[in-house]
């Protein structure tokens, strides 16, 4: 139940009361809406720009130190003071005192009364490693570093998980290897040529482009296609050891396998293009009329009853409906609803001021309760808080006994 008009409760309280519990941020708040977060666990308030939590401070403080967390808009600020004399975090600084750092500057289970100092470890002191060794850790974790062998060989033989490989070697590798492929041979006239293209100094990968359409060893192509060798020293007229790449493709039709373009939303309302292919959203635009072929939509029962609507099918349990309730007059129905009015004069014709008058919120026809009067036996007045919105409403009106 919606209520769409103030609620006075009189200065009368509300008890057992429970906020209205959500995981996310309510849509379209107005000044002053709260709401109780469940993830967050928070009461939020909209203050008319943003929402913001209703948060708080946690202080537990002595003379010696404490701890101090304020919650503010969901995030929390910790201010921690040990001892007053040694470490304190405030206003997200970590402060390490003068008695903070005493006879062992770094502490742990290695380091005890030794202080490790600015330029206290020299390069001269950890370079005494082996020729073409770097240290480190290939493993996952943490651990140990150990010595890691660099390769430098043009094979990169000897590589493997456990060592590193010097640029110089990765270049050589790739340009030894990237030497035995094929590469691009220029372009090949298909027309003035009725072999393919090679001879014994092609290898396997080569290729050329096709400048002049034409047909090879009865292989039809087009300018783009592309003639790629498939192994070293190919035959000129067996297509079996060449590939054969058209990537310059005709538009297709109904007997040719080819390329498509999408139709228009405008060319599918016109239905006169029979080259492009129609999408499920273009197909969804074409809607049915008096005069063209398409989609419908089902009325539903306020637009039966309602009789203003001329796009939408009727269907038998429609008809039946509204055939029933010309046929008994038992009621009146009417949808309205404005953007800026908030009251409405209703004229049903019933000629009688007994009678129920019920709200429904479209288009889920949720039922609301809605302030109206009596005007007269053939007219009610409805009033609203705020605008309900262009045709948001539906009034039914059903006269008693």
């Amino acid at each position: 139940m919606r209520l769409t008009n103030i609620l006075d409760a009189d200065q009368n309280a509300i008890i057992n009361f429970v906020c209205d519990k959500r995981s996310q941020n309510p849509a379209s708040p107005v000044e002053g809406q709260v709401y109780y977060n469940t993830l967050s666990k928070f009461i939020m308030r909209y203050d008319g720009t943003e929402w913001k939590a209703i948060g708080g401070i946690l202080e537990i403080y002595n003379s010696d130190g404490g701890i101090k967390i304020e919650t503010v808009d969901g995030i929390a600020t910790i201010d921690l003071n040990i001892d007053n004399t040694t470490i304190e975090i405030k206003d997200g600084l970590l402060i390490i005192k003068d008695q903070g750092v005493s006879t062992s500057k770094i502490k742990d289970a290695a380091v005890t009364t030794v202080k490790v100092t600015d330029k206290a470890i020299t390069f001269a002191k950890i370079n005494d490693i082996p020729t073409m060794t770097v240290i480190g850790r290939v493993v996952a974790g943490t651990g140990s570093s150990s010595a890691i062998p660099i390769i430098n060989t043009n094979d990169l033989s000897g590589a493997n998980g456990q060592s590193l490989v010097t640029s110089g070697a990765v270049k050589a590798y790739i340009d030894s290897t990237y030497a035995g492929l094929g590469r691009p041979q220029g372009s090949w006239d298909a027309n003035a040529n009725n072999v393919f293209p090679g001879n014994a100094s092609t290898k396997n990968g080569d290729y050329w482009r096709v400048s002049v359409a034409g047909t090879i060893q009865g292989n039809p192509f087009q300018v783009g296609d592309l003639i790629q060798a498939f192994k070293n020293n190919p035959i000129n007229t067996n297509p079996n050891d060449y590939i054969l790449l058209q990537t310059n493709t005709d538009q297709a039709t109904t007997t040719v396998l080819g390329l498509l373009m999408i139709a228009t939303a405008a060319e599918v309302q016109l239905g006169q293009d029979n080259k492009k292919a129609i999408t499920s959203e273009g197909l969804s635009s074409r809607t049915a009329t008096e005069t063209r072929t398409g989609l419908a939509s089902i009325s539903t029962a306020i637009q039966a009853l309602d009789a203003n609507d001329d796009t939408t099918i009727m269907t038998p349990k429609k008809v039946k409906l509204v055939m029933d309730a010309s046929a008994t007059n038992k009621g009146y129905v009417q949808v309205f609803g404005g953007v800026s009015s908030i009251e409405y004069f209703i004229k049903h014709d019933l000629n009688t001021k007994d009678l129920i008058a019920d709200f429904f919120e479209l288009p889920q026809e949720k039922k609301c309760l809605v302030d109206y009067s009596i005007i007269d036996v053939n007219t009610i007045g409805v009033y609203f808080g705020k605008a309900p919105g262009l045709n948001k409403m539906k009034i039914v009106i059903i006269p008693k006994g």
